[in-house]
This record gives C-alpha cells, structure tokens and sequence, in this order.
C-alpha cells in the first residue's frame, strides 16, 4: 500500500481531492494562484474500493 492510498483510507476524502489540494497549495505558496480560488475546494468522498482492496483479494483467492 502507498501512501497516497493510505491517506485515502483513513482520511476518508479521495485521492483526487488530496492532489488538488496540494497543487492548489503549491500554486498559491508560488502567487500563481489567488487564494480566493483555494478555497472553493471541497472533499469529495471517496468511491467504491481502493485498488488495494481489490489487489487483496485476488491474493485471498
């Protein structure tokens, strides 16, 4: 399991919003972006299972 997979199991939010997230962190630390703009994002849940998940039980098998 990744780490990225990881924050995403016990954050509970997914792995899209935890990249746009950063980037949108990253692009307003450089002033790029305004940080009105930052924070307009909202936590998506997740969906379905993680691939892990799904990588686990086929080993189960």
């Amino acid at each position: 399991m990744d780490a990225l997979d990881l924050m995403v199991r016990l954050g509970g939010i997914s792995k899209a919003t935890i990249v746009r997230i950063a980037l949108v962190d990253h692009l307003t630390t450089l002033g790029v972006l305004f940080p009105e703009v930052a924070q307009t994002l909202r936590p998506t849940k997740t969906r379905g299972r993680l691939s892990s998940d799904r990588s686990t039980q086929k080993d189960d098998r």
